[in-house]
This record gives structure tokens, sequence and C-alpha cells, in this order.
């Protein structure tokens, strides 16, 4: 009888599938976002599982939990996720039994949170995670392509099969494009930091430059100017040299507004055409200005006022809030639980908007200053763990592996800048390939720090060094070769 290889108790091919069917769902949550995160087993079933939610409860309950933790607190500093997870769920608990479903809707960053513990169990075979490397770039390539489809997002919508919300809202599967903006400048990031030569050298950071005027010009979102400044600072700490191709951005997108206005073209964006005049009106709404222009008639003016409006509303929102929070000690410490809706506005669908859109307020809000402190903190022992293996991959000069570190820090970033402005971590779309990454990057930093010495062997490109790393417990050999 032939052994079988197996990783704690799971047996690699179940391992080796588990992998694929993650890639997939990142796929799936970073091209079609609003439209994927709806599906559901079985389909059509009010009732149904969600497929990110699904996957979690297979992979938490196929895997050896005990032996996971053990290997996990060896990586990172396990106080914080412990502290988050242990006051979250017995307060979701709690509030289950008292307001029923919607506490469990209320609680989606809690749970999702729990994909770094999932991309750790499915990153156990070395395999898996030379896959998402690959994977990623491909990931985020493709997703971009589609979201240069946005103009026709209301065509694509219009021939779109639909899925229903939890309050009966009917979505379009494609053309909902509520992850675009993010995504266009995750891939003109990735364009600008990996490595070519020759012509793509110069061509790529040009198309990485297009996709974030794309984003700016016809997005039309204020958090992208924030996004973009996060990935300036970004490019600054590890890939400075690219910089120069970076700060082609404003004057290209400079040209396309010229252009346009040139020729009298009409170029439609998410909230109004493009122009000079709304760009820069676009810009001072970040911080609400102009929301009283909305009646001029002029369609830069109602779209950067309709922007505007938003802020104002936003703060009543968080004013309520604070309020409800700071009726007694015990709230402000514990939150006000899961299960109540942060607002009391409801949207042109009549739909209740349960989140104020900005995530950080609704942990608060949710968990109190304590769940706050718990989220805070493991946010920072998530990024300490990155840079441990970011160098340790540098040591190795292993290429692939850096810009794959690179590309989860940027996306981390994106994430956490549009939970300023958004309940980000609140749609699996986000949350889901947030956590999961996160889960990967620990898991290689184990295997790294598990394995023996690396020793070179006599095939060695700069590019792509082959090297064969020792074998951790339980594991197979680390090869970190193609």
């Amino acid at each position: 009888m032939t052994s079988q290889r197996v990783y704690g108790d799971q047996p690699m091919p179940v391992l080796r599938l588990k992998g694929f069917v993650l890639v997939g769902l990142l796929a799936g949550y970073l091209t079609l976002d609003y439209g994927f995160m709806l599906a559901r087993i079985p389909p059509g079933s009010d009732f149904g599982v969600p497929l990110g939610e699904l996957f979690l409860l297979v992979v938490l309950a196929t895997t050896n939990l005990p032996l996971l933790a053990v290997r996990f607190s060896s990586i990172v500093f396990i106080a914080p996720f412990i502290l988050w997870w242990a006051m979250g769920f017995s307060r979701l608990l709690a509030d289950s039994l008292d307001r029923g479903s919607w506490a469990f809707r209320d609680a989606t960053q809690l749970i999702e949170s729990l994909y770094v513990l999932a991309g750790f169990a499915v990153a156990g075979e070395m395999r898996n995670i030379k896959t998402i490397i690959r994977a990623l770039p491909v990931i985020v390539t493709i997703a971009a392509l589609y979201g240069l489809f946005f103009p026709f997002w209301q065509e694509i919508r219009n021939l779109s099969p639909v899925l229903y919300g939890a309050s009966g809202q009917a979505i379009p599967v494609f053309g909902t494009y509520a992850l675009t903006g993010s995504i266009l400048i995750f891939a003109g990031f990735y364009l600008m930091i990996t490595r070519r030569h020759g012509i793509a050298a110069t061509l790529l950071p040009m198309a990485g430059c297009f996709l974030f005027a794309f984003a700016v010009l016809i997005v039309q979102a204020r958090t992208s100017y924030f996004q973009l400044i996060g990935v300036s600072v970004l490019l600054l700490a590890f890939r400075p040299k690219a910089l120069k191709s970076f700060a082609l951005t404003v004057p290209l997108t400079l040209l396309l507004v010229g252009i346009v206005s040139a020729f009298e073209l009409r170029v439609s964006g998410r909230l109004t055409d493009i122009s000079l005049d709304f760009l820069i009106d676009h810009i001072k709404a970040i911080t609400g200005a102009g929301a009283d222009r909305g009646g001029t008639g002029d369609s830069a003016a109602v779209g950067a006022a309709a922007a505007a409006a938003g802020v104002s509303l936003r703060y009543g929102w968080w004013e309520r809030i604070y309020h409800h929070l700071t009726e007694d000690g015990v709230t402000l410490l514990s939150g006000l639980g899961y299960g109540v809706a942060l607002t009391d506005f409801h949207n042109e669908r009549g739909v209740l908007v349960r989140e104020p859109h900005d995530s950080f307020i609704s942990i608060v809000a949710r968990l109190g200053v304590i769940g706050f402190v718990a989220w805070f903190w493991l946010q920072v022992e998530l990024f300490r763990s990155w840079l441990r293996v970011y160098r340790q991959c540098r040591r190795l000069a292993w290429w692939p592996a850096e810009e794959f570190l690179l590309l989860v820090l940027a996306f981390a970033l994106l994430v956490l800048i549009d939970a300023i402005g958004e309940d980000a971590f609140e749609k699996p779309y986000e949350a889901i390939p947030y956590y999961a990454l996160w889960g990967f990057v620990l898991r290689l930093g184990y295997i790294l720090r598990s394995a023996a010495r690396p020793a070179p062997v006599a095939s060695f490109t700069p590019a792509y060094p082959r090297q064969v790393v020792g074998r951790p417990v339980g594991a197979t050999v680390v090869d970190l070769s193609d």
C-alpha cells in the first residue's frame, strides 16, 4: 500500500483542490464584486449559503484547528486575533438570540476575518503558494480589462442575469462595477512594479498611468485621489525608480481632459461628463464643498454636488453613532452590537442603509473601543509580519514572491483607504480577498521560517533563483524553482 503525503491531517490532493477553489473565489470577487458576492448554494435560494461563507465553513471544518493555531501563532502574535474573535463572536451569539439573522448580516467584517485562517490553512502546501503568486497578476489583469468596459455598465446590466440581496433588491451579476476604481489602481500599481525588459519596460508603466487616469476620469470616486497618494508612497518606499513613470499620471490625465474638451467629445463617467471643471469641483467635494451647486443646471456642478452632498450625510450618521455610543461607559467600551442598523437612512430603492460608510466607525459602533483596539492591533501585527516575510524573500532573491508581497500590501492599503469613506470591510468582495491574501503571506512566512538554511544548486538565474529549502515538519520539500 502506498502512503499518501499529508499536511497535518489533510491529504495533499485535498489541499491543492482547496487552493484552486480559493483562487477561483478571489477571481470572482475581484472581477464581479457585488454580483459574485450574492452567488449562493443552492442557487437562487433566499436561504442559500454564499459561496465565500460556504468555502470558509468547509476549510475550518476539515482542518486540524489546534495544529493550525500553533503554527499560526508561531509567525504572528495571536493575542489580538483571540481578543477580536472572542469578543466579536460572543457578542454575535448573544445578539443573534435577541435580534435574529440580521446580526449575522451585520457581522460580515467579523466572519470574513476568519479568512486569514482559511488562507493560512489552504497555503499549507508550497504549490498552492506558487499558484496564487502566479494567479494574482492574471486575476488583476482580467479584472482591470473588465473594468475598462465601465462606460457601458448600463448596457451590460440590461443583458445580465440578476441575483437578489438580503433586502430583496435585484442585483445584476455583471455590470455592478462596485470595486472597479480600486481594481484599476491596483492593476496600475502592478504594471509599475513588475520586472520587465525592453519595450515592455516602457509600455507597461504607461499603461499603468492610463489605468490611473481612467479611474479618476471615468469611475469618478473621491477615494481614488487618496488611493493614488497611497500608491505613490508605496512606490517611493519600494520602487522609487517607478515614481518617474507614476508622475506622468497627472499630465496624462490633463491631456485626456484637453482632448475631450478640444474636440467637444461627450465622454460620460459615473457621475457626469469628463471636464476640467468637474475634476476641480470633484476634488473640492472631498470636504463637502459645492453641495449647494446642484441646482445650477451645469452637469459638472450637479455631479460634483451629488458627491459633496454625501459628505454631510455621512457626518450626520457618524454624529448619531457618537451620541448612541457615549450614552454610558459600558456601551462605549463594548459597542452597540450586531443586528441594529447604524443609520436611519433609506436609499432610493427604499432599502435601509445599515452601515455608516466608514468601516472604522462601524467597528467602533459594533464592538466599542475594546473591539476597535483589538482589530487595529491585529492589523498592525499583519503588517509587521509582512515586513519580515518581505525581507526574507529579498534575501532569497525570490522576485515573483517579492512582487506578490508588494501586490498584497498595495491591495491592503487600497482597501484600508476605501474603508475611510465606504463600508469596505462589511462587503465580502473586499474583506474576503483582503484576509485570504494575508493568510497566504503568513503561511509563506511560516514555511520560510521553518525551513533549513537555503542551499543554492547548479541552476541559478538572478531573475528567479532555483533554490531548495529544507523540509518543515509535516510538509513537503519547499522548492522555489518553477
